[in-house]
């Protein structure tokens, strides 16, 4: 394991028992996850920190990207992880990083955030996350949700 890497494992109550024989209880996590894709309506990192977006993608209604934020934000706090704002709807998924200054994105970001340029998207990346080298790619066609991460 990395000496950076701090793995969690996220189970319910009736399964942690069973984890604990294989798993060391401090990389468990006690929760109800509404889904298993936390990294997409989860925080975001970079070497400036834990970042919480906006998650309100366009492949989902706002009330059901509530649910799933609101499922994560009633056990993140257990992580005890600093984190701040990063005014910007994009989700996880669509945010692959080397965890230092350079990032890819997909032209999904331009469409989840119209009131925004390109050149402001890009300053907030740079400003806020400290990525000076944010590659923007095409969104692979037939992919609903526009991840950088596929």
């Amino acid at each position: 394991m990395h000496p950076l890497d701090y793995p969690l494992v996220v189970t319910d109550a009736a399964t942690r028992p069973q984890l604990e024989t294989l798993i060391d209880p401090a990389f468990l996590v006690t929760a109800a996850v509404r889904d298993i894709w936390v990294r997409d309506f989860g925080r975001i990192s970079t070497h400036r920190g834990v970042f919480n977006p906006i998650f309100r993608p366009n492949y989902l209604s706002a009330g059901d990207a509530a649910w799933f934020e609101q499922g994560f934000d009633a056990f993140f706090p257990q992580l005890r992880i600093p984190h701040q704002p990063f005014n910007l709807v994009i989700d996880g998924g669509n945010f692959v990083s080397n965890e230092a200054n350079r990032a890819v994105i997909t032209t999904r970001v331009l469409e989840d955030n119209p009131s925004k340029t390109e050149a402001q998207i890009r300053a907030m990346f740079r400003d806020q996350l400290g990525i000076d080298q944010l590659a923007i790619i095409p969104s692979e066609a037939g992919d609903t949700t526009g991840h950088a991460d596929g």
